[in-house]
C-alpha cells in the first residue's frame, strides 16, 4: 500500500476544511464533504477524529466503514470507484491522506452541482429543507448554519459561552461566517482562509429570524434600522468571496411584527449593489409551520426543499 496526501489534486472538500499545523486537512461547521475517485479494491483512510455519524459512500452508495489504528478501510470489486463521506459537526476529522496499493492511484471524480447554505435552525434542522432540495437536485452542498442565529452581532437565540440568552457578546453570521468555530462555541480556532474552499453553484441565505424584528418595540430601538444595514454588507462580502455564483435570499416564513419588511427593506439595499442576487417570495409558497409558529412541520421542510429545488432549475 502506497501513501497519498490529501494535497493532491485527486481530492475534493466542499463546505469548510482547512489545514492544520501537524499536516492534516480538517472539517468545520455543520456539514462538510469530501470525496475521491481510486483504483482497485481497497482505500484506508488515514486520519483521526470522526465518529459514528459520519456517513460514508462508495460509488454513491451508503457503506460501513471498517476502523483500523490508523482511521478507516474501506473494500470494494477492483476497477474505478469513488470514495465520499459527509462529516456533521460533532464528528470533526482530521486527514492526513489515503492508501491503495503500490499499483493503483487516485483520479478526481465528475463534480456535481454544489449548493452553499447559509442560515439559521431552519436551515440546521436534522431534516431541514436543505437535504430535501440537495437530494432533489442531485447536489452536494455546505450547511453554515445554527439555531438562534441571527445576522447582526449582538442579536440572536443561542447561549453564548454559557452566558444568559439576550447577552450583547453573541455573534453573529455576519461575523462567524469567517470563523473556523462554529457559532455558539466558546473555542477560538481562527479566522476561515478559504485555501480549500470549493466555489459554490448556488448560494441560499435564510437570515432574520432571529434578528428582534418581534415587535414594535424592536422598531422604535432601531434593530430595523441596524438589521437591514448589517444584512446588505453581510451580502456583499459573500458577493466578493464569491463573484458569480446566483445569491437567494430568501423570505421569512414567518412574521411576528416586522420580518418581513426587514428583510425587504436590505434586499432594497442589496439590489442596488449585488448583481445576480434575488429576494425569493418563499412567505407566498403556503408552507405549513409547525405550533411553535416560527418552524415548518416535517411536511413544510420538505415542500420548502423541493420548491426552491425547482426554483433553483432556473439557474442550472
Amino acid at each position: 500500500m502506497k501513501f497519498i496526501p490529501y494535497t493532491d489534486p485527486a481530492f475534493r472538500f466542499t463546505g469548510v476544511w482547512q489545514e492544520n499545523e501537524n499536516g492534516e486537512i480538517v472539517s468545520y461547521k455543520l456539514s462538510a464533504m469530501a470525496e475521491v475517485g481510486f483504483t482497485g479494491n481497497r482505500i484506508d483512510l488515514l486520519c483521526r477524529g470522526g465518529g459514528e455519524g459520519i456517513r460514508w459512500f462508495i460509488d454513491d452508495k451508503p457503506v460501513e466503514a471498517k476502523n483500523t489504528v490508523s482511521g478507516y478501510r474501506f473494500d470494494t470489486e477492483p476497477g474505478k470507484h469513488s470514495l465520499k463521506f459527509i462529516v456533521r459537526l460533532s464528528d470533526r476529522i482530521y486527514i492526513s491522506g489515503v492508501k491503495v496499493g503500490e499499483d493503483e492511484s487516485l483520479f478526481a471524480t465528475k463534480e456535481r452541482l454544489y449548493i452553499h447554505f447559509i442560515g439559521d435552525s431552519i436551515t440546521a434542522a436534522e431534516r431541514s429543507f436543505a437535504f430535501q432540495c440537495v437530494e432533489d437536485l442531485d447536489a452536494d452542498y455546505c450547511i453554515i448554519a445554527m439555531g438562534g442565529m441571527a445576522v447582526c452581532d449582538g442579536f440572536g437565540w443561542y447561549s453564548n459561552a454559557g452566558q444568559p440568552y439576550g447577552d450583547p457578546e453573541r455573534l453573529g453570521m455576519e461575523t462567524m461566517y469567517w470563523k473556523l468555530a462554529n457559532m455558539g462555541y466558546i473555542e477560538d480556532l481562527g479566522d476561515y482562509n478559504f485555501k480549500y474552499c470549493r466555489t459554490p453553484d448556488i448560494i441560499s441565505v435564510f437570515l432574520g429570524t432571529n434578528d428582534y424584528l418581534d415587535k414594535p418595540a424592536d422598531e422604535e430601538a432601531g434593530n430595523l434600522e441596524k438589521f437591514k444595514v448589517h444584512y446588505a454588507a453581510f451580502i456583499e462580502k459573500i458577493r466578493k468571496q464569491f463573484p458569480k455564483a446566483p445569491i437567494l435570499i430568501l423570505q421569512a416564513l414567518s412574521d411576528k411584527y416586522c420580518r418581513v419588511r426587514g428583510i425587504n427593506a436590505a434586499y432594497d439595499i442589496i439590489k442596488e449593489k449585488v448583481d445576480n442576487c434575488y429576494l425569493v417570495d418563499t412567505d407566498k409558497w403556503g408552507i405549513e409551520i409547525s405550533e411553535d409558529g416560527t418552524h415548518p412541520t416535517q411536511k413544510g421542510y420538505d415542500d420548502l426543499g423541493s420548491k426552491l429545488a425547482e426554483y433553483m432549475k432556473k439557474f442550472l
